[in-house]
């Protein structure tokens, strides 16, 4: 909306890879993140920590929550990940991030605990199809760096 109304000139976003918003900058592992040690409890649903909708991240971990026929419910949910991290670092839920976005005190739960979730896409987006030459220079510079960080081995 704000790229739409003029307020911002690019943006960074996360999308499905199939999106026509922006230029593909490229494609980025989701992971289910909690606290280390964390392992699903027994018996129930998985408990999850998620951002309000409309959230992509959202959207994919319970797609593919639904589609392995995995029961969950949201524990808790917030507009920002800082309202989600303190459940997630107690122990009490898990949330959907970037894998490579996943703070030091969290950790990506070990493949084969949950179905694996989809990959997304990194996209600049400008608010111009023709943007001035200093936010054409700010986004040649987002997209160097941004190829730099999805090269890089972490």
């Amino acid at each position: 909306r704000m790229l739409r109304d003029g307020s911002l000139d690019l943006i960074l976003l996360f999308a499905e890879p199939q999106s026509p918003t922006g230029q593909d900058l490229g494609l980025v592992d989701l992971a289910w993140i909690g606290a280390p040690g964390w392992g699903p409890p027994p018996g129930q649903p998985l408990p999850l920590a998620l951002l309000d909708a409309p959230c992509l991240f959202r959207k994919a971990g319970l797609a593919t929550l639904d589609a392995a026929g995995q029961a969950w419910r949201l524990v808790f949910g917030s507009p920002s990940l800082g309202g989600l991290s303190p459940s997630i670092r107690a122990g009490l839920a898990i949330t959907v991030r970037v894998a490579r976005f996943c703070p030091p005190d969290l950790a990506p739960l070990p493949e084969g605990i949950l179905p694996p979730l989809p990959r997304v896409s990194l996209r600049l987006a400008f608010a111009e199809a023709a943007p001035p030459p200093a936010v054409e220079k700010l986004g040649e510079s987002l997209r160097q760096a941004v190829a730099e960080f999805l090269s890089a081995r972490l």
